[in-house]
């Protein structure tokens, strides 16, 4: 019985203590810029976002301000210009439309050096049909059927039934999910842990919006969800940076999708 108490204390003690941990991160050849942008077959100002690396964790990147920013189909350049109110975040007018097939080249000037990437932009398949379940967990709420498809791709779906509450209540009334499909094999992904299930009423609106992912956008969305949504579950794997453009010393993915939407309105089942 002494036996078991003292090995029940000494676990209690292995598993209670607290260790600081200073992280040795290595600035050595930091990249000079960090790039997030896309340009896609929508009628919009199309965005990309410059911000300077980090070095400490959790630290909010510092914008790069001033650049000069152009996306070009080998034929024409849409220039693009800063948002006054938002620093380091540069969008093209709202009339620029994206080609399904066409390669694009972003070219950036920024502290007196050049950056340049490409992105090809692949066909979308359409969405798949709209289905949804009552739950047994919770009555008269519903669920979404799984949004994952053959061909790689990002499906982004928003849910908002705020409409439905009152305006006290409207802060736990929308809800943001991402499906990500791409054509690899990983383990990491297939024991990956649960996603957040988002249980919503009748009543509610639903808007899908689905983007194409080309092989380079696909190599940086694996990189990046086994740094994110697959890490913790069973297979690990150690930490990397996350691939994108090395010209002129810039991470991060200027990609182009072809985008295919709908908005649906969940009814009451019978």
């Amino acid at each position: 019985m002494r036996k078991l108490i003292a090995l029940v204390i000494i676990l209690l003690v292995l598993f209670s203590c607290e260790e600081k941990i200073d992280w040795d991160l290595d600035t050595r050849n930091l990249p000079l810029l960090v790039i997030e942008g896309m340009i896609s077959n929508e009628r919009k100002p199309h965005r990309v976002v410059l911000s300077k690396p980090v070095t400490e964790l959790n630290k909010i990147p510092e914008p790069a301000e001033g650049a000069i920013v152009a996306i070009t189909d080998g034929t024409n350049v849409f220039l693009l210009f800063e948002d006054p109110g938002n620093p380091g975040t540069y969008y093209t007018d709202s009339t620029i439309q994206g080609v399904t097939g066409q390669t694009y080249y972003l070219y950036i000037n920024w502290d007196n050096r050049e950056f340049i990437d490409s992105a090809y932009m692949p066909p979308v398949e359409p969405l798949k049909p709209f289905i949804y379940w009552e739950t047994q967990k919770y009555p008269d709420f519903y669920l979404l059927g799984d949004q994952t498809s053959d061909d790689p791709s990002i499906v982004k779906v928003y849910y908002d039934w705020s409409h439905l509450v009152s305006e006290s209540l409207k802060e736990e009334t929308r809800a943001l999910s991402y499906y990500y499909s791409l054509n690899t094999i990983d383990v990491n992904e297939m024991f990956k842990p649960d996603q957040e299930k988002v249980y919503f009423p009748a009543g509610s609106v639903v808007f899908r919006k689905k983007f194409s992912v080309s092989a380079k956008h696909q190599n940086f969305l694996r990189s990046m969800l086994m740094e994110t949504e697959w890490k913790g579950g069973i297979f690990d794997v150690l930490p990397a940076n996350i691939p994108g453009s090395n010209q002129g010393r810039a991470v991060g993915i200027f990609s182009a999708s072809s985008v295919v939407s709908d908005t649906n309105l969940i009814y009451p089942l019978p």
